[in-house]
This record gives structure tokens, C-alpha cells and sequence, in this order.
């Protein structure tokens, strides 16, 4: 939808190029597809013809150009406006919009923005006719690139002028609430977005718990089982210790009794065992000394019999029980044999 603007000529005056300012205007706007601006003719600038024109065609904004005093406003044709006129002008355009472009004309604007519009331009003090065209054409022509002028755009479009100082933008509370409307459309969408986006994360989360609640109520399950199991494993490792110190102390006792114990033939002394498996060894008993009859006056003849030698008998050895595989060492002693009597010649007695 293009921004439609209406150019109204005031009072001609070889002093103001009024007709040079609404062709350049009138050519910005017929090269645009955002802007339509159309303007009346000095011929046709009387008030009756601006009113019947706004009874057909409604306009964004109304665009005065010429000489102003700061109270009226004096157009082509010879016909005052005064504010109260100005400000039905506007009405019966359904205009939000009023840029006075002439000389003093802040007192008009800030009426007009207090009570109709929602936008005025106005300069303060005198301003030259060059200085006020390039406002203009600069002030149309930065509307026509930033596309819908309402909200930011006109004061975008009133910043790009460069004339803050001289050249007022006046206001009122409607065009602050069209200006943040959509940046209050914007925030609600986010909101809306947000809640969304946290109903969403809700039930996923939700989603998430109930995942989780069912993952800990698995592995507490398990954990439980895994404990009655540790608990019946356990006792049965006691058990098996418990048989396990049992057979060690029943061997050890076993051992011990079986080391205590004096096997066949062998003595004790001093309580402990002597040692066994050693050969028993009987000594031969010496030859007894046979005493020998004192010797008489007959004279035996001498006996040279010798008598037949003894077999002595050897020592026998006992073999015992070995509770060990030790080897048994045997001796063998030789067999002492006695020999003899020499037989004694008996001397004759001295005389």
C-alpha cells in the first residue's frame, strides 16, 4: 500500500520556488511504488476545491509549501487558513500526517498534533526556500525506500533530514502506540512463542522424568536383586571358609597326633620318641676266664686237642615299622672267636 501524499501551494511569491519544489516532489513520487503524491495546481487551490477533493480521496498526509506567519496559513488562490480550517483539512482527509513547510509554523503543528494528527513537521524561526525543499525531497524520498512509513518509518525518514535542530518532529500519544505497536505484536508472538516452546520442553521433560523414574526404578530392582544375591553368596563363601579352616585344623591335628605316636619297637626318653629304623646290633660276650686247678705233682701229659671252634651265632637284626621311607643301614661286625689255652709244662720241684 503506497503512502499517499497531497501537496497544497500556498501564496506565490518570486521570492520561493513553490512550483520548482511540487515537480520535484510530483516526479519523486511517480517513480516510486511506495509513494503517491499528487498536488494541486495554483488554479485550483481554492478551499472549496481542496474540500470537495478530500470528499472523494483520502490522503496519509497533507503537505503545505509556502509562506507562513505562524498563526495562518495563506494559500494560492488568496484563501486564509487558520488553524481550526488546517486541522478540518485534515480530518476530512482522514490525514495523519502534517508537514507545514514554511517559515514559524511549530505553533500550528504542535496544535495540530495535540488534537488531529499524529504527526507534525514544522520549522522553527525562518527557514530558506532551498534549505525546505531538500527537507522535502530527502523526507518523501526516505519513506519511499524504508516501504511502510507507519510505526518507525516516518521517524527514520524525519532522522535521514538531518535537520533536528530547526525542523521539529511533534507528536502525540497515537503515534507512539502505532510506533510500538508492532514491537508489542513482536513481543507478544515471542511470548506466545515462549510459552510454546516451554509447553513443548514441558512434556518433553516431563517425558524425560518419567524416563528417568522408570530407569531408577529398573536399576534399583536390579540393585536389589544383585544385593540378595551378594547376601546368599555370601553366606555361602562363609561356608565354604568356614569348612575350609575346618579341614586345615582336622589335617593339621591329624599330622600332629600321627608325629606324637611311637611306632612298634622303638623307645621313649624323656617323653619323645627315640629314633627308629636303626639296626639293633647284640655284642658277642667275651670268653669267660675258666679258673684253672692248681697244679699237682702228677704231671698230666699234655693235651694238644684243640678244641673245635664255636659258631658264634651273628646278631640278628629286627626290622621294624617304618613310618618313613628311610633306608636302613646295616653293619656287619666280625665274629670274634676266642682261641685256645696253651698247654703249660709243669717244672719239676726245686730240691
Amino acid at each position: 500500500m503506497k503512502f499517499r501524499v497531497l501537496i497544497i501551494p500556498g501564496e506565490l511569491d518570486q521570492g520561493l520556488n513553490i512550483t520548482e519544489e511540487m515537480l520535484k516532489l510530483a516526479n519523486l513520487g511517480s517513480d516510486s511504488d511506495r509513494l503517491y503524491i499528487e498536488t494541486i495546481t495554483p488554479q485550483r487551490s481554492k478551499e472549496i476545491d481542496i474540500v470537495d477533493l478530500l470528499r472523494k480521496e483520502k490522503f496519509d498526509c497533507l503537505h503545505l509549501l509556502g509562506h507562513g506567519d505562524g498563526e495562518t496559513f495563506t494559500l494560492a488562490s488568496g484563501d486564509v487558513l487558520s488553524e481550526d480550517k488546517i486541522l478540518a483539512l485534515c480530518r476530512d482527509a482522514g490525514a495523519k500526517c502534517l508537514f507545514i513547510n514554511s517559515c514559524s509554523s511549530a505553533a500550528i503543528c504542535q496544535y495540530a498534533a495535540n488534537t488531529t494528527v499524529a504527526i507534525a513537521l514544522a520549522w522553527v524561526g525562518t527557514v530558506l526556500d532551498n534549505d525546505a525543499i531538500v527537507a522535502a525531497i530527502r523526507f518523501y524520498g526516505a519513506i519511499d525506500g524504508y516501504g511502510e512509513p507507519w510505526g518507525s518509518g516516518l521517524r527514520r525518514a524525519y532522522e535521514s533530514v538531518g535537520e533536528k535542530r530547526r525542523l521539529l518532529w511533534l507528536t502525540d500519544g497515537e503515534y507512539v502506540s502505532n510506533m510500538i505497536a508492532p514491537i508489542i505484536s513482536r513481543l507478544d508472538r515471542f511470548d506466545q512463542e515462549r510459552k510454546d516452546a516451554f509447553s513443548l520442553f514441558g512434556g518433553k521433560l516431563e517425558s524425560i522424568i518419567e524416563k528417568i523414574n522408570n530407569v531408577s526404578s529398573s536399576v534399583s530392582s536390579g540393585l536389589s536383586k544383585v544385593t540378595e544375591s551378594y547376601s546368599r553368596i555370601r553366606v555361602l563363601l562363609y561356608a565354604v571358609a568356614a569348612l575350609v579352616v575346618t579341614t586345615i585344623i582336622f589335617l593339621a591335628y591329624t599330622f600332629i597326633a600321627q608325629a606324637q605316636t611311637i611306632p612298634p619297637g622303638c623307645g621313649a626318653s624323656g617323653g619323645q620318641p627315640a629314633k627308629c629304623n636303626t639296626p639293633t646290633i647284640i655284642p658277642t660276650e667275651p670268653p669267660t676266664n675258666i679258673p684253672t686247678e692248681p697244679p699237682t705233682n702228677t704231671p698230666e701229659p699234655p693235651t694238644n686237642t684243640p678244641e673245635p671252634p664255636t659258631n658264634t651265632p651273628r646278631p640278628t637284626h629286627t626290622k621294624t615299622p617304618r613310618p618313613t621311607e628311610t633306608p636302613t643301614i646295616i653293619i656287619e661286625l666280625p665274629t670274634i672267636t676266642p682261641e685256645p689255652p696253651t698247654p703249660t709244662e709243669e717244672l719239676p720241684p726245686c730240691q
